[in-house]
């Protein structure tokens, strides 16, 4: 069930997934008065800044665990010492959830990059990470703004919103966890992205009227969608271009007048939007099982002669071959001419008022259900060939 957002303003689309309750911590907004805390390579005079992990580290454990952290590490462009990184400080800050986390280079803003680090369990509202080569593991994150460069990996991440950012032209690999939204800059310098088994939002949950100051990862755009998909389009990356352009489709439909909301709708229900190689066929088996079940218990009969003969009934034909099997009022016989005339309305949509058909409905209403279902089937089979040519690229 959808979350119902107060207060009043512009109408905005909330992604499917808001509501998960390992995001129910992060909906806050970053509070100015929480704790700077800063760590330096070397040690610097200040209340708030410490020369090691552990100095750091013993500061937080007198804290409170309700007071929230500005977190910010400050070092070369490896970060300080590696091993109070990975060893230290990172392994005390999974009990804690930080108002925003960053690792700055000396005397710069610019992120300075964290190489061949296994960052796992952190959790903050807000985080800026610049990895090299490195594994990002279970952490839990409102925003998270990457700047990547080798191959970096995310694994059983929750991510509100992912930006990838910068101009390293990375491999990115993220596989498990839930990601409300991934977004790229406008011209992305991405080697490959590879996401697998990742929960990403489909569509928004609702339209909900939202505050001004909802957090950014709150805000479902098509925007991100688009980029992402016409990045691939660039890689020639078919899957992951597939799959953008259905999820960009299902925010538009928020977006849309009611005719087209009518037939996206429709689009969803059969095919959602062309991300679903099997619902059309799902679809199709339904139909199928309904109508032999239609016709098997109100009936059928036979739309072609039992004895053979030189001239037969116009448009009629002699019951030659296998077609003996429709004759008849056991249930073998019943059963054979409802498989029949099911699959009859699939293969031949235009047969279904001819008096060649094989099989004809007993009840009038019957027929008029087997008419729609002949051209329901049709449509179909074309979603599924659709499915198939943009997934595979055909």
């Amino acid at each position: 069930m959808a979350r119902v957002y107060g207060g009043c303003g512009v109408t905005q689309l909330v992604p499917e997934g808001a509501d998960d309750p390992r995001f129910s911590e992060l909906l806050r907004a970053t509070d100015p008065a929480a704790m700077h805390l800063r760590l330096d390579g070397k040690q610097v005079s200040g209340p708030e800044r410490y020369g090691s992990a552990k100095a750091m580290v013993a500061a937080i454990n007198r804290l409170e665990p309700e007071v929230r952290l500005q977190l910010s590490v400050l070092g070369d462009e490896f970060g300080p010492n590696k091993e109070d990184l990975e060893d230290i400080l990172f392994p005390s800050l999974q009990h804690r959830l930080l108002e925003s986390f960053a690792v700055t280079r000396r005397g710069s803003d610019r992120q300075a990059a964290i190489q061949g680090l296994n960052v796992a369990g952190l959790a903050a509202v807000e985080a800026s990470l610049r990895v090299r080569n490195g594994v990002l593991r279970d952490l839990k994150i409102g925003t998270l703004t990457l700047f990547g460069f080798g191959t970096v990996r995310l694994e059983n991440c929750v991510i509100g919103r992912l930006i990838i950012s910068g101009d390293g032209n990375p491999d990115i690999v993220i596989r498990g966890g839930r990601i409300l939204m991934i977004d790229v800059e406008e011209d992305p310098h991405i080697r490959s992205l590879e996401v697998s088994g990742v929960h990403i939002s489909k569509r928004p949950m609702a339209s909900q009227p939202s505050k001004e100051d909802w957090p950014v990862w709150l805000r479902l755009d098509a925007v991100a969608f688009r980029r992402l998909h016409r990045w691939a389009q660039e890689k020639e990356d078919a899957k992951l271009a597939h799959q953008m352009r259905g999820h960009q489709l299902s925010v538009d439909y928020y977006k849309a007048d009611r005719p087209e909301r009518f037939f996206l709708s429709l689009w969803w229900l059969f095919g959602n939007y062309g991300l679903s190689l099997w619902r059309p066929l799902l679809w199709l088996l339904l139909s199928f099982a309904i109508l032999v079940d239609l016709l098997l218990w109100c009936g059928s009969v036979p739309g072609v002669d039992q004895i053979a003969s030189a001239v037969g009934p116009p448009g009629g034909g002699a019951a030659d071959g296998w077609r003996r099997v429709l004759f008849g009022d056991d249930m073998s016989a019943q059963l054979a001419r409802a498989v029949v005339g099911a699959t009859e309305s699939i293969f031949s949509p235009v047969n279904v008022f001819s008096t060649r058909k094989l099989v004809v409905p007993s009840a009038p209403w019957v027929a008029v259900f087997q008419f729609f279902y002949s051209y329901l089937c049709l449509g179909l089979i074309f979603l599924f060939g659709f499915s198939i040519r943009r997934r595979f690229k055909i």
